[in-house]
């Protein structure tokens, strides 16, 4: 996991399947394991198109996963209105 690790930090077109590290492995790696191995093991998420260090701390996470089930609860309670909200930026 290491050897994969620093191939990755060092590499900026290690997401496609031409980057050595990808040649290294083998193309027998789905995406399935690639994210099974990317996040957990190193500690990895996907931003947009490319995986980047996750740098988020627990307290982050927690109050991340508040907001989120703040939002539903609102959804839930509110519809469409909670969502123009969001949309148009206004405020009742």
């Amino acid at each position: 996991m290491l050897k994969i690790d620093r191939s990755i930090m060092s590499s900026n077109d290690w997401a496609t399947t031409e980057s050595p590290w990808m040649k290294s492995i083998g193309y027998w790696v789905l995406a399935w394991t690639t994210d099974t191995i990317m996040h957990p093991y190193l500690n990895f998420r996907k931003v947009c198109v490319q995986w980047v260090p996750c740098q988020t701390t627990a307290e982050q996470h927690n109050t991340r996963l508040t907001l989120s089930f703040n939002h539903l609860q609102r959804y839930r309670e509110e519809k469409y209105d909670f969502l123009s909200q969001i949309f148009t930026g206004s405020v009742k």
